[in-house]
């Protein structure tokens, strides 16, 4: 869903945005407008079947590291290592499932042509009647 948003300097916005269950339909929420929110997509894919009070507290959990991070505390440094690590590791699998996905779109790219041409051979004795 797009929403335009009008700025005080007098720009529109073309911002665009998911619509959440305010209850989550796997425990019980209706698929109902007075049930859905506007919700920004990176934020609805991490709130997951979070209830609200539950996704505010791991929220105001993330501004504590934040701020030892910014401190540059022992705890901030430890907690950029381990994100740094983690983020490496999805990066490291996405390129992975990126590779293993090419391989198996050329093999069935060959599959698919070796079929076509396949399918212009003759049999055996076939002779054209032209």
């Amino acid at each position: 869903m797009a929403f335009l948003l009008h700025t005080r300097c007098q720009q529109t916005l073309r911002v665009v945005l998911e619509t959440d269950h305010v209850l989550a339909h796997s425990g019980g929420g209706a698929h109902r407008l007075d049930n859905h929110l506007p919700a920004h997509t990176l934020s609805n894919n991490y709130r997951w079947n979070y209830g609200s009070e539950e996704f505010q507290l791991i929220l105001k959990l993330g501004v504590w590291p934040r701020a030892q991070i910014e401190k540059q505390t022992t705890l901030g440094k430890t907690a950029t290592e381990q994100v740094a690590a983690y983020e490496a590791r999805l990066e490291d699998s996405k390129i992975a499932r990126e590779a293993a996905l090419s391989v198996l779109n050329e093999g069935r790219d060959r599959e698919q042509k070796c079929r076509g041409a396949d399918s212009n051979r003759r049999p055996p004795g076939y002779e054209s009647s032209g």
